[in-house]
């Protein structure tokens, strides 16, 4: 049985939508878990909810103290995990892990075609950046139009050919939220048809990126390609 909504709601609020665990910003892939689960007596309440990643929530549920490779997790350590982070929270002050967050939005729909924007945010953590750049990679057969992005050789990926791009940026504060890619004077817009459509779902393309911070090594990612639109 899930959650009530009333429940679910606070939990959201008092974790920012971030993993109580790993910190980092989900959205809306975020789980409100259960500590303790129904099945061995844990209630629908607030006291035994944690907002997770599906990372971390898929980790939550193997917990066995009676194998050392299997202690992942406790409901103790899970307990302690939310309350440190609740607490991080309300005080206001709270710097995230630097994260990248990856999503897109629809700007133009008809029976044979749809244009989707790329929006990239970064929410920098502890340390102020200097300067980045971030490299991105589309199948290489998706139409792409960029405004202020610098399109660079194609390249392979276990042997599959990907468009490449490039941005570069200056200074990051601490705790910044900035966007990266998005509707503004950095645009990135790309179509899919119906022969688009059906070529990403049979060769299991990847929407790729690495971003490299003077701060740090480098933060990189993929999302399944039929995962970036929905024609």
């Amino acid at each position: 049985m899930p959650f009530p909504t009333s429940v679910r709601d606070d939990v959201l609020v008092r974790s920012g939508r971030r993993c109580c665990v790993c910190r980092d910003f989900v959205g809306r892939s975020i789980n409100v878990h259960h500590i303790v689960q129904e099945a061995d007596g844990g209630e629908n309440s607030i006291e035994n909810a944690i907002a997770l990643c599906p990372r971390c929530h898929a980790e939550a549920g193997h917990y066995n103290p009676r194998h050392p490779l299997g202690t992942k997790y406790s409901p103790t350590e899970l307990r302690k995990h939310r309350d440190s982070w609740w607490a991080t929270i309300a005080t206001g002050n709270a710097i995230p892990v630097c994260n990248v967050e990856v999503a897109w939005k629809r700007v133009y729909t008809s029976q044979e075609l749809h244009t989707y924007q790329l929006i990239m945010r970064l929410q920098n953590g502890e340390d102020a950046v200097q300067d980045w750049k971030l490299h991105i990679w589309f199948p290489h057969a998706v139409p792409i139009r960029t405004q202020n992005i610098e399109q660079l050789d194609d390249v392979s990926f276990e042997g599959k050919r990907y468009a490449s791009y490039q941005i570069s940026g200056a200074k990051i504060y601490r705790g910044e939220n900035l966007e990266l890619v998005g509707i503004g004077k950095v645009s990135l817009a790309y179509d899919i048809t119906d022969e688009i459509y059906r070529a990403g779902r049979d060769t299991n393309m990847l929407f790729r990126w690495t971003l490299y911070l003077s701060s740090g090594g480098p933060l990189q990612g993929s999302v399944p390609w039929m995962e970036m639109h929905e024609f």
